[in-house]
């Protein structure tokens, strides 16, 4: 039985990591970025459609987001 989120490439951890230490971003900020911005997530090599990541509806990452400056 598998946890957690399927582990991406070497290559696609790698071009994360450098956006992430690039732009000083934690691990849930680099999270928004991939899943909110088509232009990142293709230099990274994301598809969200092929790679089955589950992107939660607007309305609640705002709700999460909220709940976390709060």
């Amino acid at each position: 039985m598998s946890r957690g989120k399927p582990p991406y490439g070497l290559e696609t951890m790698l071009r994360i990591h450098l956006m992430q230490n690039g732009w000083s971003l934690r691990d849930d900020a680099m999270e928004d970025v991939l899943i909110d911005t088509g232009t990142i997530r293709r230099f990274a090599g994301i598809d969200l459609a092929k790679d089955n990541i589950l992107v939660p509806p607007p309305s609640w990452r705002s709700a999460i987001l909220w709940n976390n400056i709060t």
